[in-house]
Order: structure tokens, then C-alpha cells, then sequence
């Protein structure tokens, strides 16, 4: 081995790490040396889309930063899984031999030409062994790389991943779990809209029929056909959309193509499947948004990289055509191929306006299963695990370690192992918490994520979250009052800025029509979070009330997480009894 891990678990080279050559010498032999070329392209395009540069820029750009750059090598373990060491592999006596399975890669680190040889980019670039050259190496294919379809995705891969994930994650994945109330079953969507893609029209899905949704941001193209109270009766013979598919955006043609080639039946798209002029059909559905994209089955992504991003119009980043596309490096070195690697879905996503939007924070959470259109691979994410086009992930367990940051890495998995120093994004658990400081502190961390994205209708700022509090009503056992939620009301009146803010002047666009308080952060734009507050070392020193529309009076209660307070010593000075009556019909 020629790594070292630093206490995060990440990697970098060590002692033994072999030399290459400096970043100078590299880049001016690049036109002599194929694997210098993939070395200095694994570095120009590591992390996300913005970052990605030339040669030239990159070779600059770390000049300034380290003098005389130099480039090592290093082997590192990439991924491990004991799946197969019972002998009951699918694939039968094809993985005798291998009862645990480890994957190793090319590590690219860069140090500063100095006395002490001093580490400065661990983990700079990486570069993977193409999975038809592992029989040469006397290796399994699993968990090495994949050579990507330079022309359009190969969609028989997504319908073996979500095979895969029905029949072999089964309850992990098909149906969240929701060990909460069984007494009191979780209320259905009923009379769902769908866009049926083989009779080209709208209409209410069959009882116990599968649909995919789709996630998507609506963008800034004057091609914005929709369902509107005027059109929604000529949107439903069948063939209807077939006459205006032209008028659609490309998002939505290539989607219902795509569903189309994975072989299902109907889609879910918001634009079409809510009358977008009608308050109650958005109060409707929007009130069951937790369960339109918790039981579909699966939610497609449309992540392009940023706005600007042209290479086929506002459609499904690569789907058309792959030009434009930042596709993986490639070369033939000494008998055997290997290529450069993806980011994680997670990185890839990142920074991308798709994950920047208010509307589609809830989407990811609910979903079950998505597909990622981005601009260099899809991907597959699912509770247990992430499969994408670049390495070869199929048929392994949820229990396999995969080394943070690489395609395979499924960070917002509820069921995936991740490796030493690593934790979990923010996936939606439909388990009840057990502990009142792990939901609060979950819940801070929800707020501080949500309000710091981008909402074109103010008025939305609860009604985009509704599907998640939706959930969280459960798993809390609470209600929510304007987005505090009232077991522990108190703290969650302690939200701060955590950026100027400015006042929410929109109504919520809800049948109420109700203006948003100020002592909620719904009432405020930008973002919000709660780092300033001491949760469990506060008291109330005011009781709560609402006042209904009726004018009923009704006590706010909240169970209250703080430890006891010790006053002995202390003058107590506060009111015998402080009231304040906030809100109209504010419970949600």
C-alpha cells in the first residue's frame, strides 16, 4: 500500500507513494505520453462541473498556490463487500473464489517541492481500471470502471438497477419504513392525475398502478405549456398531447421519451398533472406531495450543471445527444485499459440550481428511488445503495464499503455503510425518533438546508415543505405551527439569520391566504439556522396560546426538551403569568 488515512478516513500517499513527475513536466509531455495526458485530465475535472478546467488554467492555477509542484502515485482500497462469502451469489459458481471482494485505484496526490516534502492534495485526481481489462489482472469485474456511451445513456442499465433494487433491497427500498401508528394507516392519494405516455393524454391512474414523477426546475424558457383550468378538459382524449407536444417544454418531451424506454406506463409532472390556475387542486395534491413521490416509483432528476448549460436546449442533460457532455478520459496503457472517474451524485448535484431550489429539496427526500440526469453520467440512488454508468456496481450489497466521494458513494442512502469519520446527509427517516434531542437537532438542520434556497413565489415558503412536515408530523408525534413544530415550540423560536434578511411580504399561497408572522422563520426571506440557540438549557418564562378564526382559545404545549432548571440561589423575577396571543388558524 501506498496510502495514508488521516482521521476523516480520507486518503493520501505515504512515505512509499512512487514519484511521477512534476505538474510542469506532465503538462509539457503530454502530446509524447497517453498516460500523462489521463493523469493531467484526472485532475483538470476531480470534483464538481464548475471546478472542471483546462490543462493550461489548471497547471497555473496550483503554480500559484505550491511551489514546483510535484505529482505521486498511490494505490488505495476503493471498495470491499462480503456478499458473496456464503456461496449464494446469483450469478452462481462465476464468484466462487472471491468470498471478499476489493477493489483497488490509482490515487493522484500533489506535494510541494520543499526540504520537508511537504503533502499539500492528498486526493487530487483518481484513475480506474476499466472492467474488460480486469481478466488480465486475474480480477472481478465488480467495482471497477466502466467505459460510458459517448452517444446517449444506455437505459437497459437504469431498468437493471431498479430491478435490482425492487427484488433484491425489497422492503428496504419498496416501502419506507413507517414504524409509527399502525392503528392509523398513512391517508392515500386518491384520483392522482398521471400523464398516460403510450395514450398521450392526462387521466386519473388505475387503482395500484405503478407511475414515475419527475423533479425538475421549471427554468426560465418561454416554453411554458401547462394544465390550466381553460386546457385541462382538451388535455384528456387521448392523442391530446401528442397534438401539443411542440408547445411542451423539452424537459417534459424528453421525460415522458424516457419513461416511455424504461418501459412504464404513466408520469407524474407537476406543470401538467395540477391545474397550476387553481388553488384547490394545488392545496389538494400539494397536501399529499409525501406520498406522490414516496410511492412512485421512481423519481427522474434533471440536474444540468448550471442555467447556461446549452448542449441539447432545456431538455434531460444527455439523453438527446451526449455533445457538449463531460465525459470521462480514456487510454490504453501497457496492454490494459483505464479512464478517469465521476464525482458522487451527491458532489455531482451539489451546486447546481436544481439543488439550489426550494420545491425540490422535498422531492429528493420523498423519493424513494431517483435517477440523475447530469452532465457527465445518470445515476441511480436508492436507500441501500448508487449505481451510474462510469464503474460497475450491480449486485452488491448494501453493506459494501465504498470510499467517500466516488461514484458508487451513497451519502443520503438510510441503509448504506459508510466508511470511518463519515456521516449521513439529510435523508428522511420514517422511523419515529426516539430521542426529542435527535428530532429537534434534525430538524435544525432541515431549516438551515431549506431556507437557504431559492423560492421564485414567496408565497410558497411552507407550502414547498409541506410533503416533509407531512412526515415529520409523524415521526415527531407533533404538530406544526408555521413551520415551529410544538413539542419543543420554545426552541424553535430560537431560528437566527444566518444572512440579512428580509421581510416575507407574500401571503402563503394557501386557500388561507394568511400573511406569514414574524416570529417564524417562514416569515422571512434567506436563509435561517438555529447555531446561535442552547437547546436543553433554556425556560420558558411565557405561556403560549393561538386564537382561532372562531375566536377559541387553544394552549400551545410544548413538551419542552431542556433539562430541569436549578434556581436555588436565584431570585426568581419573572411575571407570575406572561400570555401572548399569536396567530389566526395557524395550526397545520
Amino acid at each position: 500500500m501506498h496510502c495514508q488515512k488521516n482521521e476523516h478516513g480520507f486518503v493520501g500517499p505515504n512515505e512509499h507513494a512512487v514519484r511521477l513527475k512534476s505538474l510542469r513536466e506532465v503538462y509539457s509531455t503530454v502530446d509524447t505520453c497517453d498516460f500523462c495526458t489521463l493523469v493531467l485530465n484526472a485532475l483538470c475535472k476531480r470534483w464538481e462541473f464548475e471546478e472542471w478546467q483546462t490543462s493550461t488554467e489548471y497547471r497555473d492555477r496550483m503554480e500559484r498556490i505550491l511551489k514546483h509542484p510535484e505529482i505521486y502515485l498511490y494505490s488505495y482500497l476503493y471498495a470491499e463487500d462480503d456478499l458473496f462469502d456464503d456461496g449464494d451469489s446469483p450469478l452462481g459458481d462465476e464468484r466462487q473464489g472471491f468470498p471478499v471482494h476489493q477493489c483497488f485505484r490509482l490515487g493522484i496526490g500533489l506535494r510541494a517541492c520543499t526540504d520537508q516534502n511537504v503533502r499539500v492534495i492528498d486526493h487530487a485526481g483518481v484513475i480506474q481500471l476499466v472492467d474488460k481489462s480486469c481478466s488480465f489482472i486475474n480480477a472481478h469485474p465488480n467495482f471497477y470502471g466502466r467505459l460510458i456511451n459517448r452517444s446517449r445513456p444506455d437505459l437497459q442499465l437504469a431498468r437493471l438497477w431498479i430491478a435490482e433494487c425492487k427484488t433484491r433491497h425489497q422492503e428496504l427500498c419498496e416501502s419506507l419504513p413507517w414504524n409509527i401508528n399502525k392503528d392509523e394507516p398513512r391517508q392515500e392519494v386518491l384520483d392522482l392525475r398521471v400523464i398516460d405516455v403510450e395514450r398521450m393524454c392526462l387521466t386519473w391512474i388505475p387503482k395500484g398502478s405503478k407511475y414515475v414523477a419527475l423533479s425538475y426546475c421549471w427554468g426560465d424558457s418561454s416554453n411554458r405549456f401547462m394544465a390550466l383550468s381553460s386546457n385541462i378538459a382538451d388535455l384528456q382524449p387521448s392523442n391530446s398531447l401528442t397534438l401539443h407536444f411542440k408547445s411542451l417544454p423539452a424537459i417534459i418531451q424528453d421525460t415522458i421519451d424516457c419513461v416511455r424506454e424504461l418501459g412504464e406506463t404513466f408520469l407524474w409532472i407537476d406543470a401538467l398533472c395540477i391545474i397550476q390556475d387553481s388553488l384547490e387542486d394545488k392545496e389538494r395534491f400539494v397536501r399529499h406531495m409525501d406520498t406522490i413521490y414516496e410511492k412512485s416509483l421512481l423519481t427522474i432528476i434533471s440536474s444540468p450543471p448550471d442555467k447556461h448549460y446549452s448542449a441539447q436546449s432545456d431538455g434531460l442533460p444527455g439523453y438527446r445527444t451526449r455533445d457538449g457532455m463531460f465525459l470521462q478520459d480514456t487510454a490504453h496503457i501497457q496492454g490494459l485499459d483505464v479512464c478517469t472517474t465521476c464525482t458522487s451524485v451527491d458532489l455531482a448535484v451539489l451546486n447546481i440550481p436544481w439543488n439550489n431550489r426550494a420545491w425540490t429539496f422535498q422531492e429528493k427526500l420523498l423519493s424513494k428511488r431517483r435517477l440523475y440526469f447530469t452532465a457527465s453520467q445518470f445515476y441511480f440512488q436508492c436507500a441501500c445503495g448508487v449505481s451510474c454508468e462510469d464503474a460497475v456496481g450491480e449486485d452488491k450489497s448494501p453493506q459494501a464499503y465504498i470510499y467517500a466521494g466516488s461514484s458508487l458513494y451513497n451519502n443520503s442512502g438510510l441503509h448504506a455503510s459508510l466508511g470511518e469519520g463519515q456521516f449521513h446527509s439529510m435523508a428522511l427517516s420514517r422511523s419515529k425518533f426516539g430521542d426529542p434531542q435527535d428530532a429537534i437537532s434534525y430538524y435544525d438542520q432541515l431549516v438551515e438546508s431549506y431556507t437557504s434556497r431559492n423560492m421564485t413565489e414567496q408565497g410558497d415558503a411552507l407550502m414547498a415543505l409541506e410533503g416533509v412536515l407531512s412526515v415529520l408530523r409523524a415521526t415527531m408525534s407533533t404538530r406544526f405551527i408555521c413551520g415551529l413544530p410544538e413539542f419543543c415550540f420554545n426552541e424553535s423560536l430560537l431560528w437566527m439569520p444566518a444572512e440579512p434578511l428580509r421581510r416575507r411580504k407574500a401571503v402563503s399561497n394557501r386557500i388561507d391566504n394568511e400573511p406569514f408572522p414574524t416570529w417564524t422563520w417562514a416569515g422571512w426571506e434567506n436563509g435561517s439556522n438555529y447555531r446561535g440557540a442552547f437547546a436543553g438549557y433554556i425556560r420558558a418564562e411565557i405561556d403560549w396560546f393561538l386564537v382561532t378564526k372562531a375566536g377559541s382559545i387553544a394552549r400551545i404545549t410544548p413538551q419542552g426538551i431542556s433539562k430541569p432548571y436549578d434556581d436555588s440561589g436565584h431570585k426568581n423575577v419573572r411575571p407570575t403569568r406572561w400570555i401572548n396571543f399569536i396567530g389566526k388558524n395557524m395550526i397545520q
